[in-house]
């Protein structure tokens, strides 16, 4: 007796809900086991301690590092991924869960007495598909926590991304400051070379179109770094005073380590999105399986009881058994199949893809590497040597003080164009370091793509007289 009323206990135990906090804790743990520790991603528990730190971190400078960790701390969305690896985590646990045998009855009364039938049926074909719906639930979940954490990485990418897009947007924002300044004094210079006499109407009109346009590029360059700021608030859920009393870095974030030789490799073995699709098509193809078996779904059987009118209870059992005459199950295994090799053929273009765009963005940073290398070591230099010389060429009062304007404004085009090209740079490092660490980015980059031409280039040539 003792031991039976223990059996039953423990079968008790084992239907009884399972504990929230522990199942969250395990899915955080199988989130770290599958996401690099490269990739920057932390799990917050939503404890008092994390609101204080992401406090701390908005008194300071927001750096790509500060940044990354404020979004984790932050973001709703991480917690939102949590809940929902736990909506599957019960998908699973149900699956494992054995169907509720039925009570059923009837009472009849005559004039003898009452009929009375009891049976008590259970799904006898419900205890042998356990494995397979469990199989099922197994592949699912982790189809889901491989979309989770592919959504986790790209958090982090976005936030590295997000910095690098405002801090090269305060230091565009510089540059073109500068260079209104430059056009600004060519203006007023021209101008009393006109009441002078010495200059034409056309050429201080042309000064104070190199003028308008650098305010214009000015103007542009501010609006950049309002859409940038937004990007950083909404990635760290801030709203209210929070969301404009921060201050970032102009220090651009630091470039990710990154492994040339093997991108194509390590692209697709990282990637998340190939091991969703690698699940699913698992559980499509135990769902071809649960096809087949659920004809007999309905086959239950067990004791039963009855007592005719007037007479004694007879005891005995049933069953109740279809007959797959007009639905054998095959219809819905086939579709099943059909989808799930779909689904791997799919990964095979998606992993075809992942290669080609690896591919792709090492050649682009090898190539903006040489470019940035060039600019800084070659042009960059020979453009302020350039400068210097017409400064001391004005000196010896061999040129114009407009020729020294010019070169001023050359050098700053110059350092405009490296800027461009160093943050083109950064964003397509960033994006490669998200590929190697699971996540396909879009192609589109946050720089500025055409990057202010040369005063030379917007505005008509002064003619000395």
């Amino acid at each position: 007796m003792r031991g039976g009323l223990a059996s039953l206990a423990l079968l008790l135990a084992a239907c009884a809900a399972p504990d929230a906090t522990v199942i969250l804790n395990e899915e955080r743990a199988e989130l770290r086991a599958i996401i690099p520790a490269s990739a920057g991603v932390e799990l917050p528990v939503g404890e008092a301690e994390e609101m204080e730190t992401a406090r701390a971190i908005l008194q300071t400078p927001l750096t790509g590092e500060s940044l990354r960790r404020l979004v984790f701390l932050r973001n709703p969305e991480v917690r939102a991924h949590l809940l929902e690896l736990g909506v599957a985590r019960m998908a699973l646990l149900q699956a494992g869960r054995v169907v509720n045998p039925s009570l059923g009855g009837s009472a009849r009364w005559f004039d003898e007495g009452p009929e009375i039938e009891v049976g008590l049926a259970q799904a006898v074909v419900s205890l042998f598909m356990v494995p397979l719906r469990e199989a099922e639930s197994r592949a699912e979940l982790n189809a889901r926590r491989a979309e989770i954490a592919d959504r986790l990485v790209r958090l982090s990418a976005e936030s590295q991304l997000a910095a690098l897009e405002l801090a090269g947007a305060q230091r565009r924002i510089a540059l073109r400051e500068a260079r209104r300044d430059a056009a600004a004094e060519a203006v007023q210079l021209m101008g009393k070379l006109e009441k002078a006499g010495n200059a034409l109407a056309i050429d201080a009109v042309g000064e104070e179109l190199a003028l308008s346009k650098a305010r214009l590029d000015l103007a542009r360059a501010e609006r950049m770094e309002s859409v940038a700021r937004e990007a950083v608030n909404r990635l760290a859920s801030l709203w209210g005073s929070e969301a404009s009393t921060w201050t970032a870095s102009e220090l651009l974030p630091v470039a990710p380590e990154l492994d040339l030789d093997r991108v194509e490799s390590l692209a697709v073995s990282a990637n998340f999105e190939l091991r969703r699709r690698r699940f699913e098509a698992e559980a499509l193809l135990v769902a071809a399986g649960l096809a087949t078996d659920s004809v007999w779904s309905d086959l239950s059987v067990g004791p039963a009881a009855q007592r005719e009118p007037g007479g004694e209870w007879g005891v005995g059992g049933e069953f109740t058994l279809p007959i797959p005459l007009l639905d054998d199950g095959g219809v819905m295994a086939l579709s099943a199949r059909f989808e799930a090799e779909a689904r791997l053929e799919r990964h095979t273009a998606a992993a075809v893809a992942i290669r080609s765009e690896a591919r792709r963005t090492r050649d682009v940073i090898e190539a903006l590497r040489a470019e940035l290398r060039f600019l800084r070591e070659s042009h960059l230099p020979l453009q302020h040597r350039f400068t210097v010389l017409t400064l001391q060429n004005y000196n010896a009062m061999q040129v114009g003080v407009f020729e020294v304007m010019r070169a001023r404004q050359n050098e700053l085009a110059a350092e405009d164009e490296a800027l461009e090209t160093e943050l083109e740079l950064r964003c397509e490092e960033w994006r490669l370091w998200a590929l190697l660490n699971g996540v396909q980015l879009g192609i589109s980059s946050g720089h500025e793509a055409n990057p202010m031409p040369p005063r030379s280039e917007t505005t008509p040539t002064r003619k000395e007289h």
